[in-house]
């Protein structure tokens, strides 16, 4: 009787799960507090904004705002009705005055770099979705010398399973987290319908 009770729920303990907890859709693990999150071995901002407006009102304050980014240059010429926009931030810098005070050195340092990245927003009625991108820093000086980072490999452990906890990585995740939530935010902006 045992080996039979044995036999049946072998299985079950041959297969069971490693006590590793696995997120929906790919993401692997996230910063707490931010949209910052690893998603299929990449690093990558996504956020989802809520508007009292449709689809096309939505499609065209969004068209407007991008095209008035500094920094961002749209992939193809989509009309404001499509629903999506694709493009890259280009050489863009980051703000980092306006949400820290000292970032000389360390990892933080990198943020002083201007970035590239790929953005992609999906308009819906009410609501939008951001995500950012193949985050990398170009002409990084390190050691005397320049070299390009992307930023899912300087923020991940080796094995891109999961974020490192130091400080200043959290700090860097928190600052970008902050200024792409800022710049894609239709509230926040200052475009008006009036002159």
């Amino acid at each position: 009787m045992k080996l039979i009770l044995l036999a049946l729920f072998f299985p079950l303990f041959c297969f069971a799960q490693n006590g590793q907890k696995k997120m929906s859709d790919g993401v692997l693990d996230s910063v707490p507090g931010t949209s910052i999150v690893l998603k299929n071995y990449e690093v990558l901002f996504q956020k989802v904004y809520t508007s009292k407006l449709s689809a096309d009102e939505l499609g065209k304050k969004l068209f407007t705002l991008l095209s008035t980014t500094r920094g961002f240059k749209f992939d193809r010429r989509i009309s404001p009705a499509a629903g999506e926009f694709i493009g890259k931030l280009i050489q863009y810098d980051v703000d980092v005055q306006r949400y820290v005070e000292n970032t000389m050195f360390g990892m933080m340092g990198i943020v002083n770099y201007p970035l590239n990245a790929s953005v992609v927003i999906h308009v819906k009625d009410f609501k939008y979705r951001v995500t950012v991108s193949d985050v990398s820093y170009n002409r990084v000086d390190t050691a005397g010398r320049s070299s390009n980072i992307k930023l899912s490999d300087y923020m991940t452990k080796k094995n891109r399973n999961g974020f490192t906890t130091g400080k200043s990585d959290m700090k860097l995740a928190r600052v970008l987290n902050q200024d792409f939530s800022d710049k894609f935010d239709l509230q926040k902006s200052n475009l008006t319908d009036d002159f």
